[in-house]
């Protein structure tokens, strides 16, 4: 069996192209949004949609999300894709996130997170998920920041060997995040929201330390909630239930509009938050031209539960049991390590893919080939290119010869067809991407299995 290579060679061949892109894969430049893994980009889901990177613009931040605007979009989730679908429907406080924007003016930088809470749509009022007004309650919200890849990557632990703010599991980046913000999911709710960036060579915070621990009020730095929704349309997982892997990832879910469902708006929550680039160290010239890393966390104060852009570590062990609770699921205190890129503000060209999918894939697959064969040779499933190893460059193979109608050889064709359907399509290339998240079930998709 080959095994799967989790890392990206290089920074091209970890540009996964959508289907409806039209071009080739895009260089990286110094963003600061690099990771080990290709952006997720299956079901609703986009990095940096149609090329957005937020715009200039000056927020107030008085919980009224009307001055932002859907051309700030810088990434796009679903919504009731938590772990709370697969385990645990029951609860309150759904921590649901949904999209991501961005501006910035002279003086600052301004990031706004849209969560939902759909389960309107099914539930009564007063229900668990719909307690408390269906509000999220009193959790620590996390964003975090690349602004220079130069700077020490958190470890997202103190100097002290303790995760920060003290999360049991805690969250880890993979992904490089220079600079960490928590704040509490309910605004002015008694607790001192902080900025934080690495003390040591390590990475690691320290509370007593003011340039590594800066509360906001300090830092110049403000947020506001509004219960509302910015958008004309919310995509939500709809239908039966069966679990992550197959409708997230492998394309077999049903999204519907919630909106279109009755749902009502006054559940959601759009946070926004003014940094002043002082408390970066960067300014406006920067983020223009250079360009920096953005993702919003969600938790419960042990684990993440979901984030935005979004990460397959969310949903890992979404149907297994939470050590403290049975009945809800182990994403609440699992140990989450974020791979993806976070997505990208100002900085001209995002290194993601400029569009993704918006349903499970429909295109016709590609005709069977007739070029000829090397019959001696070991062909492994997956394995486009047949170097003998899986990886991202097998991905974008896939979806390079979907844009330009490409053909492929009888054993390409063969090592491509990752779901034996008998042509080579979209879903192909998403399971052989979950194969190198190690997020793929093998005993239905053997993928990096011996073929011939």
């Amino acid at each position: 069996m080959v095994k799967p290579n989790k890392k990206v060679v290089s920074a091209v061949m970890a540009a996964v192209i959508a289907a409806s892109a039209v071009g080739t894969v895009m260089a990286a430049n110094t963003s600061g949004v690099s990771s080990s893994t290709a952006a997720e980009t299956v079901g609703k889901y986009a990095t940096n949609p149609n090329g957005g990177t937020g715009k200039r613009a000056t927020i107030t931040i008085d919980g009224d999300c009307s001055d932002w605007s859907e051309d700030m979009l810088i990434a796009q989730g679903a919504g009731w894709d938590v772990a709370n679908r697969w385990k645990g429907g029951h609860e309150n406080s759904v921590l649901d996130c949904y999209a991501l924007y961005a501006a910035w003016d002279d003086q600052n930088l301004y990031i706004g997170w849209q969560m939902v809470n759909s389960t309107d749509t099914w539930a009564n009022p007063g229900d668990g998920p719909l307690s408390d007004g269906g509000r999220i309650g009193n959790v620590p919200l996390i964003l975090a920041l690349s602004t220079d890849e130069s700077k020490t990557k958190l470890s997202m632990n103190t100097t002290n060997g303790t995760p920060i703010w003290d999360f049991k599991g805690g969250v880890k980046f993979d992904t490089h995040v220079d600079t960490a913000l928590f704040m509490s999911g309910q605004v002015n709710s008694g607790g001192t929201p902080a900025m934080f960036k690495a003390a040591n060579a390590s990475g690691d915070i320290d509370y007593s330390d003011p340039s590594s621990c800066v509360n906001f009020t300090t830092a110049g730095i403000e947020y506001a909630m509004d219960e509302n929704f910015l958008g004309s349309e919310l995509w939500m997982l709809d239908g039966d239930v069966i679990g992550p892997e197959e409708e997230i990832y492998g394309g077999q879910g049903t999204y519907v509009d919630a909106l279109t469902m009755g749902h009502n708006t006054k559940y959601d929550s759009f946070y926004e938050i003014k940094i002043p680039f002082t408390a970066l160290d960067i300014d406006a010239n920067y983020v223009a031209s250079h360009g920096i890393g953005v993702m919003q966390v969600a938790t419960r104060g042990e684990s993440a539960l979901d984030c935005i852009p979004h990460d397959p570590s969310m949903l890992d062990n979404a149907m297994d049991s939470y050590s403290a609770d049975p009945s809800t699921s182990a994403e609440k205190d699992d140990v989450d390590t974020i791979t993806v890129p976070l997505a990208q503000v100002g900085g001209g060209q995002p290194t993601q893919p400029t569009e993704a999918p918006t349903q499970a894939p429909t295109e016709a697959p590609t005709q069977a080939p007739t070029q000829p064969t090397d019959p001696a040779k070991e062909l492994y499933l997956g394995d486009v290119n047949l170097d003998g190893s899986v990886n991202n460059l097998d991905i974008v193979i896939i979806q390079q010869k979907m844009v330009t109608n490409g053909s492929y050889s009888t054993d390409e064709f063969k090592c491509a067809d990752a779901d034996s359907s008998g042509g080579v399509n979209l879903r192909d290339a998403i399971i052989i991407q979950r194969y190198t998240l190690g997020l793929i079930d093998t005993s239905k998709f053997p993928i990096g299995q011996l073929i011939r």
